[in-house]
C-alpha cells in the first residue's frame, strides 16, 4: 500500500506574502508516511539526510530509535526508501529532515484550564514568533543536506501535518525545521497538546555554541513529535520526558504540555542540562514564554535588559488573561494574546520608540480546543504602513476518526 498526501496551500503563497503554508493529511503505516514526507522534502527543499560525521554516533542513533522510539524507526526506514539509500549506511543519519533550519525564535503559550472556559473545555493559545531578518537559512557543512539552495526564507514554509498511522496516536501539528520527526505544536487524538519554545535567556546569559550535529537521543523537536505518537495524558507526558536522552540540536528549548482532564505542566532543563524540571499547573491558569520558570529573574530586567522581551510578555499575556475572567472562549484568547503579537506597534509601544521595528513576527497564533481536538490558527502574511501586521483569517481544523 501507498500513502496519498493529500496537500493543500491554506495561506499565503502570494508574491506579497511572507509565508506559505500547506496542509498535509497522511494515513498509512508508520514507513509509508515517513517516506511520503521524505518525497515531500525531496521535491520541495531538495532536501537530504544530514550528514553522519561519526559511524559509531550513526549506529547508536538506530539502535536507540529502535528501543525507545520504534514509530520513529518506522518513519526513518521509510525516509530511507524514498532516497534509495540503505537505512543501515553509516553516511547517512536519518534521524530527521532538516529544512531551512533556524536562529532563535520567539513564542508565548497559555493554557487555560477547562474550569475557566465557557464550554469546559481546556484551550492552549499558541504565538510562534520568528526573527525575519535573517533571511535564507544559511548553509553550514555541519548540516549538510538540508539545502536552501531555493532560497527560501527560514520559517516561511510551515506544515500543517494531519497524520493517521497505524501505530501511535493520529495527531494534528506544525512542522518546522525537520519534517520526517520535527512538531513545533500540535494535539493528537487523546487531547494531548504539546508547545515547545525556545529559551533565549540561557544563551544570552551563558553563551555556547550549538553542536548543529546529531546526537543520540531526540533534539527539542523529535521529543515533541514523541509525546504525540505515545502519550494520551500529561502523566503519560512526564514519564516518557524523563526516559528521553535530550540534546540541543541548535537551541535550548522547554514545553508546556496539556492533557484534556484539565492537567499541565512545563519541562525544563537546567541551563547547564544537569537538571530537570517539572512546573505542575495544578489546574491553573499557566503561562510561559521564552525564558526559564524554575530559575529567578536577574537583578534589574528592564525591556532592554530583556532578551525579546521575554519577562515583559509573560507578564503581559498574564494580565490580559486576568482582565479577561472566566468563561472564555477561542475567541476571547485570540483577543487576549494580540498584547504579545510581535509587530512594529509592539515594538514601539515597549520602548516608546516611534522608529522602533523588531526582528520578529508573529508567523502563527493557534488556539487548541484539548476536549474538541482541533485546531484555529491565523498567519502572518505582510506588514501594512500603520505598523500593524497583515495576517490570514482564522481556519479550522479538527482531528478525524
Amino acid at each position: 500500500m501507498s500513502v496519498e498526501p493529500k496537500q493543500t496551500v491554506i495561506a499565503g503563497g502570494g508574491p506579497d506574502d511572507y509565508l506559505e503554508v500547506r496542509h498535509v493529511v497522511l494515513r498509512g503505516t508508520n514507513r509509508e508516511i515517513g517516506r511520503a514526507i521524505a518525497e515531500i522534502a525531496l521535491t520541495e527543499f531538495d532536501s537530504r539526510p544530514i550528514r553522519a560525521i561519526d559511524p559509531t554516533r550513526a549506529r547508536a542513533t538506530r539502535r536507540y530509535y529502535h528501543e525507545h522510539y520504534p514509530i520513529h524507526e518506522q518513519r526513518i526506514l521509510g525516509a530511507a526508501d524514498a532516497y534509495g539509500i540503505d537505512e543501515d549506511d553509516d553516511a547517512a543519519n536519518f534521524v530527521g529532515l532538516p529544512f531551512l533550519m533556524p536562529p532563535l525564535p520567539g513564542c508565548s503559550v497559555a493554557y487555560v484550564p477547562p474550569k475557566r472556559c465557557e464550554k469546559g473545555s481546556g484551550l492552549v493559545s499558541r504565538n510562534y514568533d520568528f526573527p525575519l531578518e535573517f533571511g535564507a537559512a544559511p548553509s553550514d557543512d555541519r548540516l549538510a543536506g538540508s539545502s536552501s539552495s531555493r532560497g527560501v526564507k527560514m520559517a516561511s514554509r510551515p506544515y500543517l501535518f494531519e497524520v493517521y498511522p497505524d501505530e501511535g496516536y493520529p495527531s494534528l501539528y506544525f512542522s518546522q525545521y525537520d519534517l520526517l520527526g520535527g512538531c513545533a505544536d500540535g494535539i493528537n487524538s487523546e487531547g494531548l497538546t504539546v508547545v515547545m519554545l525556545a529559551d533565549d535567556e540561557s544563551p544570552a546569559r551563558y553563551p555556547a555554541p550549538p553542536i548543529l550535529t546529531v546526537g543520540v537521543g531526540l533534539h527539542p523537536l523529535q521529543a515533541t513529535r514523541l509525546l504525540l505518537d505515545t502519550c494520551a495524558t500529561v502523566e503519560e507526558a512526564k514519564d516518557a520526558f524523563l526516559m528521553i536522552k535530550h540534546y540541543a540540536f541548535m537551541i535550548p528549548a522547554h514545553y508546556i504540555i496539556a492533557d484534556r482532564h484539565g492537567n499541565s505542566f512545563v519541562w525544563e532543563w537546567s541551563h547547564l542540562q544537569y537538571s530537570e524540571h517539572f512546573i505542575d499547573g495544578d489546574g491553573e491558569t499557566q503561562v510561559v514564554t521564552n525564558h526559564l520558570l524554575h530559575q529567578s529573574a536577574p537583578a534589574n530586567v528592564s525591556v532592554e535588559s530583556d532578551p525579546g522581551w521575554t519577562r515583559t510578555r509573560l507578564s503581559r499575556l498574564t494580565e490580559a488573561l486576568n482582565r479577561a475572567g472566566d468563561g472564555l472562549t477561542p475567541q476571547d484568547l485570540k483577543a487576549a494574546h494580540v498584547c504579545t503579537r510581535f509587530t512594529k506597534s509592539l515594538a514601539r509601544d515597549l520602548t516608546g520608540d516611534p522608529d522602533a521595528n523588531p526582528s520578529a513576527r508573529t508567523i502563527w497564533h493557534a488556539v487548541y480546543d484539548t476536549e474538541e481536538r482541533s485546531l484555529d490558527v491565523s498567519f502572518y502574511l505582510g506588514d501594512n504602513p500603520d505598523g500593524t501586521d497583515r495576517r490570514s483569517p482564522y481556519q479550522s481544523f479538527r482531528l478525524g476518526a
